[in-house]
């Protein structure tokens, strides 16, 4: 049994108890008060789970009302295709590498013979990069 300290609402008083009638009275102001013995008591089973379960709502619920931030992904560049890359080096690389080698301080077999080797590798590799 809860002991309860019953005061009066309107002087501040202790009431009167009336078990039989259900009612508080007050002799200070006359007032009268119904009594309300309806207490419910809630049992909870599995309290540490409620509990759980209650925290992972509310920071479900924190989560969806905060500010969405999106962020941009920087496009990624395009790469030139293979078969680019190898016509680019046959053009490129056998003029710079012939025009070099015409112009360095090397005997003249030796020029002509470095020459054809850079002309049949650039051959060799066109082959190649077409034949897979």
């Amino acid at each position: 049994m809860k002991l309860l300290n019953l005061t009066c609402p309107n002087c501040g008083s202790k009431l009167t108890v009336d078990k039989e009638a259900g009612e508080c009275h007050c002799d200070s102001c006359g007032g009268s008060f119904l009594l309300d013995d309806d207490a419910q008591h809630v049992k909870y089973d599995n309290a540490e789970e409620a509990g759980y379960e209650f925290e992972k709502g509310r920071q479900k619920a924190m989560r969806e009302s905060a500010p969405r931030v999106q962020y941009q992904s920087v496009p990624k560049k395009k790469k030139l295709p293979l078969w680019v890359w190898v016509l680019l080096w046959v053009l490129f690389f056998p003029f710079t590498a012939i025009y070099v080698i015409y112009k360095s301080n090397l005997p003249e077999k030796v020029k002509a013979v470095l020459i054809i080797a850079v002309a049949l590798l650039c051959l060799y590799s066109v082959i190649r990069s077409f034949a897979t």
